[in-house]
C-alpha cells in the first residue's frame, strides 16, 4: 500500500506520496483537476493501490469527490484539522511538509479522520442549510424593520407579533417621513421574498426525506418538527457511530469545555469544535419543548432554578440529544407517560 497527504489549497494542492517505510517515492505542487491527478498517480513506478487523506477546509468537497473516482486509490480519508497537532504545531510549516507529515499519519493509521456521508446526502445538507441561512437572513431583517420603526419614533400596536397579520397591515399602511416609508417598503418586499423562498426550500426538502423513516421517529419528539427533523438526521447520519449518548453531545457541541488541574475541575462555555448545525437544532428544538413537553419542562425547571435559564436550556438541549439517541437506537417513537420519557412500545420497531 502506498500512501498520499494532501495539503490543498483552491486552485492546486502538494500531493506527497510515501511507501510503507515513509520513503517519498513523489510530492509535486499539482492543480486540482482530474487530468493532473491522473498524471501524477501515472508517474509514481511502483504498481500498487494507493490511500490518500486531506485536511477538511471550505473546500474540501470536489477533490474529495475527485480521488474517490479513481479505482487505483482504495481509500480516501478527511482529516480533522483541529486534531492533527503534528501540522498545527509545527515550527517549520510548509506545503510539502504539511503533505509529508499528514501521508506519515496515514501510513501509521495516526488520522483522526471526519465521518463522510454518500455525496447525494451531503448535497441534501446543503439544501437544509441554505436554509438556516435564509431563516437567519429573515430575523435580521425583521431587526432592521424594528430599528426603522424605533427611529422614526413611532408608537408600535400592542401586539405580540408585528408581522402577523394585524401588524403587517399596520406596517404598510403606517405614516412616516418619505425616505423612510421607502427604505420599510424595500425591506418588507426583501421580507416576503425570504419568507417565500424558506417555504419553497421547506417543501422541496419534504420531498426529497419523504420516505425516511428516522424523520418519522424524530417528529414524535416534542420541539422537533418538520424542518429540525431533516436537519438533525441529516448532521447525525448514521447514529451508530455514537456509542453512547455522551458522544453525540460531545458533537453536537452542547457540553462545557473542562479543564482539570489536580483536584480541581472548571467547566467553562461550550466547545466550539463541533458541529454548529446540530448545536442549533438542539438548542432551538429545546426552547419549543419546554413549551410543549412536561417532562422536558420539568427537567428545566429543575435545572434552571439552581444555575440559571442559559444552564437550563442548555441541559435540557443534552436532554434532548439523549432522547434522539435513544429514539435512532431503538427505532421507536417517543411518547410521555406522567412526565416521563420513554419511546413507544407500540411504533414500528
Amino acid at each position: 500500500m502506498l500512501y498520499i497527504g494532501i495539503d490543498h489549497h483552491k486552485f492546486h494542492s502538494v500531493f506527497t506520496c510515501v511507501d510503507k517505510n515513509g520513503t517519498i517515492i513523489k510530492s509535486k505542487k499539482i492543480s486540482n483537476n482530474k487530468d493532473d491527478i491522473e498524471k501524477f498517480l501515472s508517474e509514481i513506478p511502483i504498481d500498487d493501490k494507493f490511500e490518500a487523506v486531506l485536511e477538511a477546509g471550505r473546500n474540501w468537497g470536489p477533490m474529495f469527490d475527485t480521488l474517490e473516482e479513481f479505482d487505483s486509490i482504495e481509500k480516501v480519508f478527511l482529516a480533522n484539522p483541529y486534531k492533527t497537532r503534528a501540522i498545527a504545531d509545527a515550527r517549520i510549516k510548509t506545503d510539502v511538509i504539511d503533505s509529508k507529515v499528514l501521508a506519515d499519519l496515514l501510513r501509521a493509521n495516526l488520522i483522526p479522520s471526519l465521518w463522510i456521508p454518500p455525496k447525494d446526502i451531503r448535497e441534501i445538507k446543503n439544501i437544509a442549510r441554505f436554509r438556516i441561512y435564509l431563516v437567519r437572513l429573515k430575523v435580521k431583517l425583521k431587526n432592521r424593520i424594528h430599528n426603522i420603526i424605533d427611529r422614526t419614533h413611532l408608537e408600535k400596536p400592542q401586539i405580540s407579533d408585528l408581522f402577523g397579520r394585524y401588524g403587517r397591515n399596520w406596517l404598510e399602511n403606517v405614516e412616516m417621513p418619505e425616505k423612510e416609508r421607502g427604505l420599510l417598503n424595500y425591506h418588507l418586499e426583501l421580507y416576503d421574498y425570504v419568507v417565500e423562498k424558506i417555504k419553497e426550500i421547506e417543501r422541496w426538502l419534504e420531498n426529497l426525506m419523504e420516505d425516511d423513516e428516522d424523520i418519522k421517529l424524530l417528529r414524535s419528539i416534542p420541539g422537533i418538527g418538520k424542518v429540525f427533523a431533516i436537519i438533525i438526521k441529516l448532521e447525525i447520519g448514521d447514529i451508530n457511530r455514537f456509542s453512547c449518548p455522551e458522544k453525540l453531545h460531545s458533537y453536537s457541541g452542547i457540553v462545557p469545555t473542562t479543564y482539570q488541574s489536580g483536584k480541581r475541575v472548571y467547566h467553562g462555555r461550550l466547545i466550539k469544535q463541533s458541529n454548529k448545525y446540530l448545536k442549533w437544532a438542539f438548542i432551538e428544538g429545546s426552547v419549543s419543548a419546554i413549551k410543549n413537553s412536561v417532562y422536558f419542562k420539568k427537567h428545566y425547571e429543575r435545572v434552571s432554578s439552581k444555575k440559571g435559564v442559559q444552564a437550563g436550556i442548555i441541559s435540557t438541549a443534552r436532554k434532548m440529544a439523549t432522547v434522539v439517541f435513544t429514539i435512532l437506537k431503538e427505532k421507536r417513537e417517543y411518547s410521555e407517560i406522567r412526565g416521563c420519557a420513554r419511546p413507544s412500545s407500540q411504533a414500528n420497531a
